[in-house]
This record gives C-alpha cells, sequence and structure tokens, in this order.
C-alpha cells in the first residue's frame, strides 16, 4: 500500500470504528433512510445524528438525496457494502 491509500484507509476505519456511526452504517446497509427515521430508530436527537453523519459525509462513507424537505441518506460506494457485510460475518454470526 502506498502513503496516500494507507492515510485513506485510516481515516475510514477511525470513521467507523466509533459504535454510534457503525449504527448508522449497518442501518443504511439495509437501505436508504431519511433523517427522522434514523433519529427514531437510534433513539437520538436530531443534533448528534446530524454530527456524525457530516463527519461520515465528510469521509465520503454515506452520500444524500434530497426530496422536498426530506433529506435521505446512503451509503456511497458499494466497498463500504462489502465491508459491512465481511464485518457481520466475522463478528455477528454464532
Amino acid at each position: 500500500m502506498k502513503t496516500a491509500q494507507i492515510q485513506k484507509t485510516s481515516h475510514c476505519v477511525k470513521a467507523i470504528a466509533h459504535p454510534f456511526r457503525l449504527s448508522v452504517l449497518a442501518l443504511l446497509a439495509e437501505g436508504e433512510m431519511n433523517v427522522q427515521d434514523l433519529t427514531k430508530v437510534l433513539g437520538t436527537s436530531q443534533s448528534n445524528l446530524s454530527q456524525h453523519l457530516a463527519q461520515m459525509r465528510d469521509k465520503e462513507l454515506v452520500t444524500t438525496r434530497r426530496e422536498g424537505t426530506m433529506i435521505y441518506y446512503q451509503i456511497a460506494n458499494p466497498k463500504i457494502l462489502k465491508l459491512m457485510e465481511l464485518m457481520k460475518e466475522i463478528f455477528c454470526k454464532e
């Protein structure tokens, strides 16, 4: 791996490593969701969720789509979906 790739990978892994952000990504791995639904499912405030989503957007883990006044989030890169599937297989199978 080149230094630039290592840096990018490190930033991505750090963003995913936070339990709350990992929970968000696990939900989004099932399909796109709007902010209101994410706050309900995660039992958090919209401001807390927004801070985490902003960090994930900065790391290019999630993207948005606007429909009227609703903002929908989805995982930005299919490779992140593969990573989520692999982590589920490794850590969640009994």
